[in-house]
């Protein structure tokens, strides 16, 4: 697994990445063709379901790749390897237990009052700090593909 994600790790990041930027974009089209973004009917849009959906997989995947990878690699030591296998057990049990719900669970609407733009209080700073999160780690995956290529140009 290490050589496969060392030859083609980045490329399938990227792809994996361009993928679902353009799924969220179309579904965030289709739900303003729609009249989802409107104020009252937010709530409706697949667009931030996707969203959320899509980061509570990917840390799912993270952690019990992780975690899986940390007994195969370590089944020499049958200590280690226990105390990964019973971290395993665990993470599975508190994935379907609270990471599951959230996934596939709908999520009622709120009773608190909405601002402007259709969200809670709550809501909108989670959204505006996803944003800004996003925004940094493009900012921060573009800076880091440039240094990439020009370190491998100084070096070949």
């Amino acid at each position: 697994m290490y050589h496969f994600l060392n030859k083609y790790g980045q490329g399938l990041a990227f792809g994996i990445g361009t993928i679902l930027v353009a799924a969220f974009v179309a579904m965030t089209v289709s739900d303003a063709d729609a009249g989802y973004l409107v104020k009252e009917e937010v709530g409706k849009s697949s667009a931030v379901s996707l969203g959320a959906t899509v980061v509570l997989l990917f840390i799912f995947l993270a952690i019990t790749a992780a975690l899986v990878f940390s007994v195969i690699n370590n089944l020499h030591r049958p200590i280690v390897a226990a105390i990964a296998g019973l971290l395993t057990i665990a993470w599975i049990y508190v994935s379907f237990a609270v990471i599951r719900p959230a996934l596939f669970d709908r999520i009622e609407a709120s009773t608190e009052p909405l601002l402007e733009n259709g969200l809670t209080a709550a809501q909108d700073s989670f959204v505006g700090m996803g944003l800004n999160v996003t925004l940094g780690l493009i900012a921060f995956a573009v800076v880091a593909f440039l240094f990439s290529l020009v370190m491998d140009f100084v070096k070949g």
